[in-house]
Parts: C-alpha cells; structure tokens; sequence
C-alpha cells in the first residue's frame, strides 16, 4: 500500500523519497524516480512530511522510536501522517512522543487498497490534535454465472464499494485465471478485524458480526490462503460445506 500511495505521488509530481525495512522493495519506485533513504531518521532530515504505513505496533514503534527511528534525527517542524491500521492506543501512545520532539501527527489510516491508491481514490480517516490537523490541510450451487452476479451485486442498492473494485479480479478466480497481484491479503484482512474487535469491545460494542467475519478470514489463512488478495474470499467461502 505505502509502494502505491508513494507511485502516486510522484504521479502528481510531488517529490518522493523512499524507506523500506525490506530494501528490495523499494526498487520500483526507485526506478520510477524515487529517491531512497538509509534509514529513517534520513527522511526525517531529508523531508517536510513523512508518510508511514506500517503492519503493526511493533513495526510502528521500531520505525519511530528505535536507534535510527524518525524520532531520532531532528523532526522539529515536521509533519508525520501515520497511515497504518492499527489500535488507536497505539496512535495516542505515538502522538505525545512526536509532539515532545516539536513535530506534529496526524493519524490518517485509509479505506481501499492499492487499486484506489494509484489512482488517488482512497477514503482517509484523520484524527489530529487541531494544530496538527490544519497542518495537513451462496448462489454457485443454483448455477450462477460469476460476471453475472459480480454486476448485480455492483449496481444494487445494497452495493459493496469493494465488489466494485475487485469484481473482474473475482470472477478471475471463479473461472481459474489468473486474478493479477495482490492487493491486501486476507492475512491483513485478520489483522484489521483483530484491531476492529480490540477497539470495539474496548467501547463496550457487541462484535458478533465482525467475530463471525474474522473466523473466516483466520479459517482461510489457517488452509493456506492467508498470501492471496481479500478478494479470494468470496471464492473460498463458496466452495466451503456446511458442517453437520
């Protein structure tokens, strides 16, 4: 996501510089005009504002507050936008270690995938202090055809923004062709139904639903699918068996 959100940019003509904790991927980006940092205390230095969109708390933690963490070069006056989808404790933790050093966060996690985000269509959600905020101012059974249903569910009332986005990808799958990369992989998707049930239950929310949604999100990955596209659930689901 971040590599798609990075494309973009520069797309726009922004000037983009680059980190990785894996340094092979940055390449394309590279290649595409990207300058690269060593490490990330260099894009704190090297940079107005720093996009990070990272896996988890642990990762989010490593970045800023390690040895050679952004926190550790001289953010004064920076912007951080933190755009990865994680607890809000792990935000609120985060905000006062950025504001101690003069710098200001947003965090800004996003709805889509890197579909949406070459194209600049992602949905942000910000939450800032208000200084900080202005600164970033079932139916195979019966015979259906895939395309067919794939359309319908697109254009009904009860539409699913996320069909409309991955309906070729999906009727791919159903018909054994090749369905592209990866967008956001079911293994994400059970991370971010982790930190949905934490947060909600942390509110005294009931997440039966959301419950249901993630056993089969961790059912899929237990059975091997958990590399492959959100999208592919739609295929496993189907092919699964009531149990008796």
């Amino acid at each position: 996501m971040g590599s798609a959100i990075a494309a973009r940019l520069m797309e726009v003509g922004h000037q983009v510089t680059v980190w990785n904790r894996t340094a092979e991927k940055t390449k394309p980006l590279v290649d595409a005009g990207a300058k690269v940092a060593a490490t990330p205390a260099d894009l704190t230095n090297g940079c107005a504002a720093v996009i990070t969109m990272l896996t988890g708390a642990a990762a989010i933690d490593a970045v800023y507050n390690g040895p050679s963490g952004l926190l550790s070069a001289n953010p004064k006056g920076k912007l951080f936008i933190e755009m990865s989808t994680v607890a809000p404790k792990v935000e609120t933790d985060l905000a006062p270690k950025v504001r101690a050093k003069g710098a200001a966060l947003v965090e800004c996690p996003v709805g889509g995938s890197t579909a949406p985000a070459r194209k600049g269509q992602l949905l942000g959600l910000m939450g800032a202090e208000p200084a900080d905020a202005e600164a970033f101012a079932i139916a195979r059974q019966v015979g259906w055809e895939p395309k067919r249903l794939l359309d319908l569910f697109v254009e009904s009332n009860g539409a699913n923004k996320a069909f409309a986005m991955r309906a070729d990808m999906i009727v791919s799958m159903f018909e054994n062709r090749d369905p592209g990369p990866t967008t956001f992989s079911i293994a994400n998707g059970v991370k971010d139904l982790r930190t949905i049930i934490e947060t909600g239950e942390a509110a005294g929310a009931d997440m039966r639903v959301t419950k249901a949604a993630l056993t089969g999100f961790e059912e899929a990955t237990k059975n091997g699918f958990g590399g492959g596209d959100g999208a592919r659930m739609a295929v496993y689901w189907s092919s699964q068996r009531k149990k008796s």
